[in-house]
């Protein structure tokens, strides 16, 4: 092995050990109390290097995002891959893996990401993809009798990212807490456009 494959290693290991230990922290204790030198010092690497890898705080909290974002969806893919689930049961695992992901968060992570604009932007994109997402997972619900067929997904899709954004920007979570918010927006909606059996199904997997 050569001494710029050495290197490169070495930096793509320093990178995920950098991305883990600032996730952890943004999570827990909200964006600004995250101190870049704090990082350093934790990881026992000069700021130097830390700031040649990530050049500002919000360079770093969007590749924390990024792979929050990646793994959350490779688990779902992997889910469906693996266990050929019905749409119901993709629904219901999704829900309780973001469910999970929430409790874990403080809640000055939230009110703090508005400021932040190129996270802004990160987040209106994911909105869009999730649209597509939503579109595919509504016309299979359909074609397995779980959903209303005289629906419009790209609606419902954005009913759903409306709802949830208005309820975070007004900071409903500090007076009912993350969890029930999320699952009475989210429930609410898929409730909603389901069939009995839909309802059913639902019904079953949560009890």
């Amino acid at each position: 092995m050569n001494k710029d494959c050495i290197v490169n290693d070495y930096r793509n290991e320093l990178k995920e050990r950098i991305l883990e230990y600032s996730e952890k922290e943004f999570y827990a204790n909200g964006v600004r109390q995250v101190k870049m030198d704090n990082i350093a010092n934790y990881l026992s690497i000069s700021k130097r290097t830390l700031y040649e890898i990530y050049p500002t705080k919000e360079d770093l909290l969007l590749e924390c995002l990024k792979k929050h974002e990646e793994t959350h969806a490779f688990k779902i893919e992997q889910y469906i891959e693996e266990g050929n689930p019905n749409t119901i049961e993709i629904i219901i695992f999704a829900y309780k893996m973001k469910l999970e992901h929430f409790l874990q968060i403080n809640a000055l992570f939230f009110e703090e990401l508005c400021k932040y604009k190129r996270i802004v932007s990160f987040f209106e994109e994911k909105d869009k993809e999730r649209e597509t997402k939503f579109e595919w997972l509504f016309t299979r619900g359909v074609e397995e009798g779980f959903f209303r067929k005289d629906l419009n997904p790209r609606i419902i899709s954005n009913i759903f990212t409306v709802s949830l954004k208005e309820a975070i920007d007004n900071e409903l979570y500090k007076e009912f807490g993350m969890e029930y918010l999320f699952r009475d927006i989210v429930f609410t909606l898929v409730r909603g456009i389901c069939t009995i059996k839909g309802i059913e199904a639902i019904d079953q997997l949560l009890n």
